[in-house]
């Protein structure tokens, strides 16, 4: 007797035994999903198709967000110009990026942006600045650098929805700075962003940056009461900050200001908590610069108690042994996370040396609270 072997389909024939359907009747979840990988030519193409195709193509969820590359090109200020005027209203999420400055990109970026301004359904929820060039500082660029950032607040003015911004790496100066945070607020002295709950200023002024006014920055920074997520870096935090030695409770303020180093410190920390104690949630903090001074621990005992939800997120880009900087840097009643990145410690390691922490700050707790009740025994007694 001769054995039977089931006989099964290749796939190939099992494609063809399925019902055949017309490409005007696919699913419009597939037809939107394919159309997202398509440029906006290929798009334009394939509206033309049929109706269904083409009904696709005028939907919101395919324009929400954007890139623009400013070059400098006619031909790309016509495409942009088109898009913000067809498409605009469906517009979200935008990120800027710039060539090497000259004249015809500061000319094509201000062009989008009265182009932007004009369009009353414009509404951004997230703004992303890229690639300014601005940290290569060289000569005959400060026309062109002063030109974008007028544009650029001109174009943040207008957009009362933010929620998001981000300006990694835009390396602006002092002035230029505050330009930027105060038209991100509305430019107004009585004008609060309150819909504004991350902001990114990593990289945010250039490393030449030796002075900064505090009383502006704490004024600018009160105006974001609904301010959740922060990132920044070292070199947001100079040390020749004006008024900022009143703050340093005690510390030898001829001594704080040898070296001329940036830092993150303790009045800086305390007037940025100020404006958003109820809202702030994480901190993302950068070190990327070798220095002496941290953020003792009594400052961030100050913090968690005006914001009880704050959690905070620690990147070591230099470096140095982690024992040496760890009970310095990292203090035990600093709110870390478990996300932690250094370029010459392990997970593992920082995992136990942040159960150490720990542990010395509930020792330090049930010390203080132990001498505190004797002290209210031998008073009563």
């Amino acid at each position: 007797m001769s054995a039977r072997f089931p006989v099964r389909p290749t796939p190939a024939e099992r494609l063809k035994d399925l019902p055949a359907v017309p490409w005007d009747a696919l699913p419009q979840e597939a037809l939107v999903n394919v159309f997202s990988y398509l440029c906006d030519g290929d798009r334009l193409e394939a509206s033309l198709a049929c109706k269904a195709w083409h009904r696709v193509f005028t939907m919101a969820c395919l324009w929400r967000h954007r890139t623009f590359k400013f070059r400098g090109t006619k031909m790309q200020q016509g495409c942009y110009d088109g898009f913000l005027h067809e498409h605009g209203q469906h517009l979200e999420h935008m990120i800027l990026e710039f060539a090497k400055p000259n004249t015809a990109v500061v000319q094509c970026f201000e062009a989008f942006v009265a182009t932007a301004n004009k369009c009353a359904a414009l509404r951004l929820l997230s703004i992303k600045v890229r690639v300014l060039w601005f940290s290569l500082q060289r000569k005959g660029w400060s026309a062109y650098r002063t030109k974008i950032v007028q544009a650029l607040c001109l174009l943040l003015k207008r957009q009362p929805m933010l929620q998001e911004a981000d300006f990694f790496f835009c390396q602006f100066t002092h002035n230029e700075g505050l330009q930027v945070l105060k038209a991100l607020t509305g430019d107004l002295p009585l004008m609060t962003r309150r819909n504004i709950i991350s902001l990114s200023l990593r990289e945010y002024f250039e490393v030449g940056t030796h002075y900064m006014s505090l009383r502006t920055f704490s004024e600018v920074m009160g105006r974001f009461p609904s301010l959740a997520f922060l990132h920044l870096d070292q070199t947001f935090f100079a040390v020749q900050i004006a008024g900022m030695t009143s703050g340093l409770r005690g510390r030898n303020v001829s001594a704080a200001l040898v070296g001329q180093r940036h830092y993150l410190c303790e009045a800086v920390l305390d007037k940025l908590i100020t404006g958003c104690a109820q809202t702030l949630r994480h901190l993302y903090i950068v070190m990327d610069n070798r220095n002496d001074h941290a953020i003792d621990s009594h400052t961030w005992s100050l913090a968690v108690q005006r914001c009880p939800s704050l959690t905070v997120t620690v990147r070591l880009d230099v470096c140095y042994l982690f024992e040496d900087y760890y009970s310095r840097v990292l203090v035990a009643s600093m709110p870390l996370t478990r996300d932690f990145w250094c370029k010459n410690c392990s997970r593992a390691h920082y995992e136990s040396k942040l159960k150490c922490l720990k542990e010395k700050y509930e020792m330090e707790r049930e010390a203080r609270g132990k001498k505190a009740m004797k002290h209210v025994q031998t008073a009563t007694s």
